[in-house]
């Protein structure tokens, strides 16, 4: 099994206990968000499908304290769960190495723009 999660690379590889599949829901409007969050094309199966805990948050587990602590065999997600957690950056490591420089760039030249400010400001009070 391999979760349906465009780009994701969790399948059937990982032991249970690190990452837990989970199938899609029977209620139509959840399935059909869950189905609008994989970014599949329309040609893909979901029937058979399932997405990977990594796409949920801790609160759309209703045991996960109880599974941390060794209580409970497997997790166990809310019935109103929807996934959230989107990582484009896994499918290409390279664009997101350009998008965090483009990012630590614009934060540098925000702070020398903010620096000059103050710096032409100090300059022109009289003492």
């Amino acid at each position: 099994m391999k979760c349906a999660v465009l780009n994701c690379h969790t399948d059937y590889k990982v032991k249970a206990s690190e990452c837990s599949l989970f199938s899609f829901p029977v209620n139509p409007v959840l399935r059909k968000e869950w189905i609008q969050f994989c970014r599949q094309n329309k040609d893909y199966n979901f029937s058979t499908a399932y997405i990977c805990m990594e796409h949920f948050v801790r609160e759309d587990f209703e045991n996960i304290v109880q599974f941390e602590m060794g209580f409970a065999k497997k997790r166990i997600l809310k019935r109103e769960a929807v996934p959230s957690i989107y990582k484009p950056s896994d499918a290409n490591p390279e664009r997101s190495q350009r998008v965090q420089r483009r990012r630590n760039k614009e934060i540098v030249d925000e702070l020398l723009r903010q620096s000059e400010e103050s710096t032409s400001h100090e300059g022109g009070i009289c003492s």
